[in-house]
């Protein structure tokens, strides 16, 4: 993958979150392969398509700031951090990440529903694969699948950034 001109605040606002910055990438290819002024058809804006709901929580009253790559990421990152901690008790990264990813995507609420038909003894899911079998319950086919693609790009987005 080449070089991205976002490639800095990516790198920048990942580091003040302790966040692997490749990951912050990867959900920006996934989400809008790159584009500052992507809008999804549910009104998902900027690089990390954010919803102006979204940004509201994190202090973002304007919704046309997500159109501003250094508030977008900032958001998204923060985001992506505050998910990633509602998962703390998935024990490996990898699959933490799956679910912060699955949630980024689908929305938490429907991430845990689905978890929760595979609870632990200790209270908790500790694979994605887990989850996912019961995800088509609780979301419906087309959104199930779109959640499942969704987390094969991130990783294959992830993957190749890795190994550049």
């Amino acid at each position: 993958m080449k070089k991205d001109e976002y490639d800095f605040l990516i790198k920048r606002i990942s580091k003040m979150y302790e966040i692997d910055w490749l990951r912050v990438k990867a959900v920006c290819l996934a989400e809008s392969n790159m584009n500052p002024n992507a809008k999804s058809h549910c009104g998902a804006m900027g690089l990390m398509q954010i919803m102006p709901a979204t940004a509201g929580d994190f202090g973002i009253k304007n919704p046309e700031n997500l159109y501003v790559p250094e508030i977008n990421i900032a958001v998204g990152v923060r985001y992506l951090n505050l998910l990633y901690g509602k998962y703390a008790e998935i024990s490996d990264p990898d699959e933490r990440w799956l679910f912060t990813h699955a949630a980024y995507n689908a929305g938490r609420g429907n991430i845990n529903h689905a978890a929760k038909h595979e609870l632990l003894q200790d209270g908790s899911c500790q694979t994605w694969d887990e989850a996912e079998e019961h995800l088509i319950e609780i979301t419906g086919e087309e959104h199930s699948r779109e959640t499942r693609g969704y987390i094969d790009h991130i990783q294959q987005f992830y993957s190749e950034l890795q190994n550049d």
